[in-house]
């Protein structure tokens, strides 16, 4: 025993190595001793290692790898199927998702009356769907227009007594505007306060939408802004056509002293109506627009030489305002060929170089011709001039051809209606004005036509019936497919696949 009583002593007792037991190894204990314990593994139960030859262990281990790989195979078709069947069910959620919004906008867009008006949600639109929104607005609020002006009420009925006093209203104006010496001060004045009236209309309208806190709110906004730019706008065309006024007035006077007051005023809406019906009166624009090529000849000249003659002028201007002489001397030349003209061939011809406005004198002329052809024996020599040796044929397979002469063969076609020039006088005349107002005051609202949809208070019953029964349907197959069970379920695939 080694002393170590110099370097260390604890309590006086001196410090000696420890005495640790041998471990004892036994064949079927192991190694065995006070402190450690150390065993080799146990055989399998039943068996002990020397019982198993190397043959029956391959086996053994190799069938427990095919049982761990069969139930991994398990364990991944099982996984594939759940999100098979995720899949399946998904685009059937999304169908109860947009079945659950519509219901939603139906019942959150009910009205009192129990109707409904289902409106885009503004948060939602990009930027070309709001552009869209105003669109559709503008043309709802025109809709709502020509309804208030037949005497359609908000709710789809029709007022015949309100119907009746605007179209007396509309008569008495449009007759105005006829009254020879008043009609076209009067005209001014409808045109003048119409354009007035709308820049307030816009006004008010704009500041109603910058306070809108509704969709319902939006829509009747944009609505009252885009009904009074349309007046406003058609208003601002009406006073172009009384920019004559005083000459207007003289010709009443004239007219007045040939006629008489009553004769003076139904020539003037004779006169009116000729001009938009008459192919024949179109025709014959030819020599005032060639008296008004002339002068503005004569007035660009002026400009083009004053300006010769001033130093420092801009030769900018000089240029555009030659380029303008040079177009209106190109017109004048062809309305003096249009007066030499008097072949259809040679018409054609000419059309295909023509300015536009000459252009349209060609079609007036072939059309007024379609329309003498049908009387050929009244106007023949006109007709053998226009068309000097119709050739034309009838067709026994085309019934259109059985009861034409040769001269409406030959030129063909048929004339268009006048519903488009029409439509431009009730949009740009001064006495339009009043109608458009009416429309304008009494109009109601309704949805953005496009991205809106409306409903009365049964449609609207009928509608939510038909979505909770849609929906029903798909919630019962979502249902379905979850209830399966995987085996099922995967022949169920295996079917549909056959």
């Amino acid at each position: 025993m080694t002393n170590f009583t110099g370097i260390n002593n604890w309590g006086g007792t001196p410090y000696q190595m420890p005495m640790l037991p041998l471990p004892q190894f036994d064949w079927n204990t192991g190694f065995n001793c006070g402190l450690f314990n150390f065993t080799t593994p146990a055989s399998p139960a039943g068996k002990s290692s020397a019982d198993e030859s190397y043959e029956d262990y391959k086996k053994r281990i190799q069938a427990e790898l095919e049982a761990d790989r069969t139930k991994l195979k398990t364990s991944f078709e099982e996984r594939a199927l759940s999100e098979k069947k995720v899949e399946e069910i998904k685009p059937l959620q999304e169908e109860v998702d947009k079945i659950d919004k519509q219901v939603n906008d139906i019942k959150s867009g009910t009205q009192k009356d129990g109707s409904v008006v289902v409106r885009p949600k503004s948060k939602e639109l990009g930027f070309w769907s709001k552009a869209g929104r105003w669109l559709g607005n503008a043309g709802a609020a025109l809709k709502n227009m020509g309804k208030a002006i037949a005497g359609f009420e908000e709710d789809g009925s029709w007022n015949w007594k309100k119907c009746a006093r605007n179209v007396a209203i509309t008569v008495a104006a449009v007759g105005a505007c006829f009254i020879p010496f008043v009609g076209p001060a009067i005209g001014f004045g409808l045109a003048a306060a119409g354009v007035a009236g709308a820049g307030v209309g816009i006004a008010k309208g704009v500041s109603r939408l910058s306070k809108a806190r509704s969709e319902a709110e939006i829509d009747k906004a944009q609505q009252d802004i885009c009904a009074n730019a349309f007046i406003g706008i058609t208003a601002a065309f009406g006073l172009r056509g009384v920019k004559g006024l005083k000459a207007s007035m003289q010709a009443d006077k004239t007219l007045v002293a040939s006629k008489g007051f009553r004769g003076a005023y139904n020539s003037k809406v004779s006169s009116a109506w000729k001009n938009v019906t008459s192919w024949e009166n179109k025709y014959n624009k030819s020599t005032q627009l060639e008296a008004s090529a002339k002068q503005n000849i004569v007035e660009l000249d002026n400009r083009i030489n004053t300006m010769n003659r001033t130093p420092g002028s801009s030769k900018i201007i000089r240029k555009i305002l030659l380029k303008r002489r040079n177009v209106q001397a190109q017109k004048l030349s062809e309305l003096r060929r249009l007066k030499n003209t008097k072949t259809k061939s040679e018409l054609d011809a000419l059309a295909e170089t023509c300015t536009k406005d000459v252009r349209k004198l060609i079609k007036y002329r072939e059309n007024m011709m379609r329309t003498k052809a049908k009387t050929p024996d009244k106007y023949a020599s006109e007709l053998a001039e226009y068309i000097p040796s119709p050739n034309a044929k009838k067709c026994w397979y085309k019934p259109s051809t059985w009861r034409k002469n040769e001269y409406q063969l030959a030129i063909g076609g048929k004339n268009p209606s006048h519903y488009k020039e029409l439509l431009g006088l009730t949009l740009t005349s001064q006495a339009s004005t009043v109608p458009k107002v009416v429309g304008g005051i009494e109009r109601g609202y309704s949805g953005p036509m496009l991205m809106s949809a409306e409903y009365t208070s049964s449609e609207a019953k009928e509608v939510l019936a038909k979505l909770e029964a849609q929906k029903a349907d798909l919630e019962s197959k979502i249902a379905g497919i979850n209830n399966l069970d995987l085996a099922t379920y995967k022949n169920a695939l295996a079917n549909k696949a056959t």
